[in-house]
Parts: structure tokens; sequence; C-alpha cells
């Protein structure tokens, strides 16, 4: 993330560096974006999840957690639920087959976060 700003050849892009790395959810935009990119091709979910973008994203822990729940809402379902075990300690409740697809266990989280009353970002959230 320093990288932003070693680059940053002007003030405001220096500002625009700074506001990235103060943002949670910009943070984990941009690691996200560099795990999905990278690892999109694969089918090893092993491989996809040693990926470090998404160790960056385990890093932020609770930081991270209305983003990957706002990616879950908005149908980007991922290996969101593996993050969400490692950060919160906790594993959902599950419906019927809700565990055999991600589709069900983005259900299954978002349930769960609504019973927790945990904060759920989104497309626009910041």
């Amino acid at each position: 993330m320093l990288d932003l700003i070693h680059a940053a050849k002007t003030n405001k892009e220096v500002h625009e560096a700074l506001h990235e790395l103060a943002s949670p959810h910009r943070r984990f935009e941009r690691f996200a974006a560099e795990w999905r990119d990278a690892t999109g091709h694969m089918s090893n979910p092993s491989h996809i999840l040693r990926y470090p973008a998404y160790h960056e994203i385990l890093a932020m822990r609770w930081d991270a957690v209305p983003s990957i729940l706002g990616a879950l809402k908005d149908d980007q379902p991922w290996f969101w639920g593996p993050a969400l075990v490692h950060i919160t300690g906790e594993d959902p409740p599950y419906e019927g087959e809700e565990r055999e697809t991600v589709e069900g266990v983005a259900r299954a989280w978002l349930r769960l976060a609504g019973q927790r009353g945990w904060q759920i970002g989104g497309k626009g959230w910041r």
C-alpha cells in the first residue's frame, strides 16, 4: 500500500493515496480486485485461498467484514465464507443444502449478519 504514496507525484495524488490507506473499504476493494484478477482462472481452491491479496484482506480483520458481507449481498460470493469464519470465529447455521453452493453459503452468512447486527456494505458503500 505504501507504494501508492511513493508513486504519487503531486499533492493531490498523495492525498488520494493517503485516503485509500485510511479507508478500509477502499483497501478491501483494492485487495479483492487484485485477488479476483490473479485467481479468476484458477480452479484449485487451495491455490485461490493462498493468494497474498486474500491474506491481506484476512489481516484487515473486522475492518473487512462489512465489505465482505457487501460483496455477498451484491452477488459476488467467491470464497468469502472461509474468510468470514477466519475473521469472526463463527460458522453460520445452514438451512437445507445451503452449504453445497457459494450462493447458499452467502445466504447463510447474510442471515447470520442480520441476526448479529453486523454492518453490511455494498455497491457504493464507503
